[in-house]
């Protein structure tokens, strides 16, 4: 009753007061179970694995399977608290034999919802289905409703995991209201993350911030430092989504703190490799060099190739906004490579766009429009809107280059269209740009100026110092057709200040250039 009311402090002193005056094995074993569920409920892996390893220990020299049996299934829940899957495999596996043993149904069950939780994590999606679905079913045969909750929300973690958003949000949203009703706040604050993650890959980014303040209240109310920093890295994801860069770092920030203090390497990978995103998009790239390294490091410390995958990504859009091509190519490829193998399509899709990114600017029209199709096919069979929008803003600049301004003006109007509905407004800031660059080619000066300071607004808000450089640089093109050969030399000014202050030296090259012909026009 204690670990079901969250009632971390009292549970602790009832269970040791317990192991003290225990006058058999039994008694002291089940004491030790309940420290050990007491620490894991709040993240304190450490602690929590001495005391089911002496609870499994106590069990197994008096011979006791079914208590042998939960102890385990605690081991196995804290090592994928961990990411340590092996472990949590091997743990899971002795318990459901264990619980065989006994002849005991509720212990099997404990040990399928183990299994699919591992399996889920670990991506063998048929085995984690099975596992989920056989639970489920005897749970709503016996009329256990905590089961059942477990199992609805460990299949709908399954069904995130393959991509099937729309059927892992039911499977969550029924799971969190049994939660609720049973009174487990544990249960309905992991449920309710689990939802956040589902609608911020939906893009339903109020939704995903809804579910996800709430959880990160009650794990904050119930003392769960593990979900309350899960919940907060999921929000700082959100916040970035939609250009809230400052909230995005203070969420980050704060999960940080939490998984450092409990050795979180998992934990501490991922919130590295949000702030990359961060600092990338505030044009802060030492930072997110630093941060998106730091990611990979931890990443491929505990073996996690998807991490590793994301984090090699990062780095190359580092790198691409800073002009250097040739390294960022080699890094999206890294990442490309482990996504094939992986069967990622969502990490696929994003390195596509990303090498369309590397590829267009260099004049490599034909390799960048194929991997912006590929690119967007996938996002579409996935239903990532944001991927979608980034891909035709991608084909907008590469049509508009090539002086194909009908096909680039539908590419770039969809594009602003999805980022303003999505509230992404660095998106959106990109996609008015890219609209400027057409009225610019076409020789609509004013329209073309009217556009750019539309988008330099938008870059303004958000701090974001290359998408100002790039709009100074083509508004000094606009002024330099004009023949007002002042405001020109300004604006190349300006924009070799910010290319030099972002260690853009393509930009910077650019730039000056221009200003030197500007310079020599204005002498004439």
């Amino acid at each position: 009753m204690y670990r079901l009311q969250d009632a971390f402090e009292e549970a602790k002193s009832a269970f040791e007061k317990a192991l003290e005056t225990a006058d058999d094995v039994g008694a002291k074993a089940r004491s030790l179970i309940g420290l050990g569920e007491v620490y894991r409920l709040q993240g304190r892996t450490d602690e929590a694995k001495h005391y089911f390893g002496q609870s499994e220990e106590q069990y197994s020299s008096i011979g006791h399977e079914l208590g042998r049996a939960n102890a385990l299934v605690g081991l196995g829940h804290v090592y994928l608290a961990e990411s340590k899957y092996q472990e949590a495999v091997e743990s899971f596996t002795q318990a459901r034999e264990a619980s065989a043993k006994f002849g005991s149904t509720p212990g099997q069950l404990q040990a399928y919802d183990g299994h699919g939780s591992t399996a889920c994590k670990g991506e063998v999606l048929r085995q984690a289905m099975d596992s989920y679905t056989w639970a489920g079913a005897t749970y709503a045969y016996t009329g256990n409703d905590l089961g059942g909750a477990n199992a609805l929300a460990g299949l709908g973690e399954a069904y995130y995991a393959q991509g099937r958003y729309t059927e892992a949000a039911t499977l969550q949203k029924q799971a969190e209201s049994i939660y609720g009703r049973i009174g487990d706040q544990l249960g309905r604050a992991n449920t309710l993350r689990g939802m956040g993650n589902t609608y911020y890959a939906q893009c339903r980014y109020g939704e995903a911030e809804g579910a996800l303040s709430k959880a990160e209240e009650i794990y904050r109310r119930v003392g769960s430092n593990q979900g309350r920093a899960n919940a907060l890295d999921g929000l700082g994801s959100v916040y970035t989504a939609q250009s809230k860069y400052s909230d995005a770092e203070k969420r980050l920030n704060e999960a940080q703190d939490i998984y450092r203090r409990m050795n979180d390497r998992l934990g501490e990978a991922n919130v590295a490799y949000g702030l990359g995103h961060v600092y990338n998009a505030l044009c802060r790239p030492s930072d997110a060099l630093q941060a998106f390294e730091q990611a990979r490091t931890n990443y491929s410390d505990i073996r996690d190739e998807h991490g590793v995958a994301d984090a090699l990504g990062g780095l190359g859009d580092v790198h691409r906004s800073q002009g250097k091509y040739k390294e960022a190519e080699e890094f999206f490829k890294q990442a490309e490579s482990i996504y094939l193998r992986t069967n990622d399509d969502l990490g696929l899709a994003n390195t596509l766009r990303g090498l369309g990114d590397v590829f267009s600017p260099q004049s490599r029209y034909t390799e960048a429009e194929k991997l912006y199709w590929r690119a967007m096919v996938l996002s579409d069979r996935l239903g990532d809107k944001h991927g979608r929008a980034n891909a035709l803003n991608g084909l907008g600049n590469t049509f508009c280059a090539q002086s194909r301004f009908g096909e680039a003006r539908e590419f770039y109007e969809e594009a602003e269209a999805m980022f303003s509905l999505l509230g992404d407004e660095l998106g959106r800031a990109s996609a008015v740009k890219g609209v400027g660059d057409l009225a610019l080619a076409e020789q609509r000066y004013d329209d073309a100026n009217s556009l750019y300071m539309k988008a330099r607004e938008h870059f303004c808000r958000l701090n974001n110092d290359v998408g100002i450089a790039d709009v100074s640089l083509k508004r000094g093109h606009v002024c330099r057709e004009q023949g007002r050969y002042s405001d020109a030399v300004r604006l190349y000014e300006e924009a070799e200040v910010l290319y030099s202050r972002i260690a853009n030296d393509e930009g910077k090259t650019s730039a000056r250039h221009w200003l030197d012909i500007a310079i020599g026009l204005r002498t004439e």
